[in-house]
């Protein structure tokens, strides 16, 4: 999978700036293809920005996807340890290559994390008084 994104990534104008998302871009993949560091960064959400916010009474698929388990309640509890385990492995491994990594825990708005993530990756528009 990895391999056919960074082909349609690659297959994009370079006038301008691409954004792309997925649980196959690992930070360890991606760096060997970036051509600068600074232009990517991994969010990813707290534990408990997890937790708080991928619970059925949150989001209405969550609960279409456990109807079809045995004991829903574990498999919700496994569901959320694996995704917290996921976060912490991209987390360590953007750290160990000294990527940019922005922490998600629902203390910003969408808009405000958008435009911490475009300051920081050098696209954000100037703002006028």
């Amino acid at each position: 999978e990895f391999d056919m994104i960074v082909a349609d990534l690659v297959a994009l104008p370079r006038s301008r700036p691409i954004v792309a998302e997925g649980a196959a871009l690992l930070p360890e993949l991606v760096s060997g293809v970036l051509t600068d560091r600074s232009r990517a960064v991994w969010i990813v959400p707290t534990e408990g920005f997890q937790r708080a916010n991928y619970t059925p009474e949150n989001r209405s698929f969550v609960n279409d996807i456990l109807a079809h388990c045995e004991d829903p309640s574990q498999a919700f509890a496994n569901w959320m340890d694996r995704d917290v385990g996921f976060a912490k492995q991209v987390v360590q491994q953007a750290r160990t290559l000294r990527l940019n990594v922005l922490m998600v825990d629902g203390g910003c708005t969408i808009e405000e994390t958008a435009r911490t993530v475009a300051s920081g990756l050098g696209l954000a528009r100037p703002t006028s008084r």
